[in-house]
């Protein structure tokens, strides 16, 4: 028989331990199966959420690397605090979000009803946002050197909220 503390109610409880639960080092938090469930209530009350951060497309990558060049503090996978969905890019000195879809993703009718959410959420917190697709990429990238006057033009011409 070992002691143990509860982690809810602090008192001191004894459990005998397995050998299994030996060898694993394991240690017992609770003493009692109602003390373990005011535990978890009160845990997932206080759990902040967990975002994963997306996987980003070669498209993407190459893109905000040029947009990048002429923007040092373009921050990536960008996130609004008052809702869940990661940007992919945010412009401080632009005072702009931008969303990069590409044309394997974005063209699933389901994602669309989320795109549509998200242009939304970003009219919400009034802030503007520009979505460039593949398409336009390829067409910018085809059309020459690329300098920061021509970008900012795509940027403008595909703003979806002023």
């Amino acid at each position: 028989m070992a002691d143990f503390i509860c982690k809810t109610c602090g008192s001191g409880f004894r459990k005998k331990l397995t050998l299994k639960e030996k060898s694993e080092n394991y240690v017992p938090g609770f003493c009692g199966q109602r003390c373990a469930e005011s535990y978890r209530i009160e845990k997932a009350v206080k759990v902040t959420k967990v975002y994963r951060t997306p996987q980003s497309s070669k498209e993407e990558k190459e893109f905000g690397a040029l947009i990048r060049s002429f923007f040092p503090s373009l921050e990536s996978q960008y996130r609004l605090p008052q809702y869940d969905h990661h940007y992919d890019f945010y412009s401080p000195e632009l005072k702009l979000l931008i969303e990069y879809n590409g044309e394997y993703w974005h063209n699933k009718p389901k994602q669309r009803v989320k795109d549509r959410k998200f242009l939304n959420e970003a009219k919400k917190a009034k802030v503007k946002l520009c979505v460039i697709t593949d398409k336009d990429w390829k067409l910018f990238m085809e059309s020459g050197m690329p300098d920061k006057k021509k970008l900012l033009k795509l940027l403008n011409y595909n703003i979806k909220n002023a």
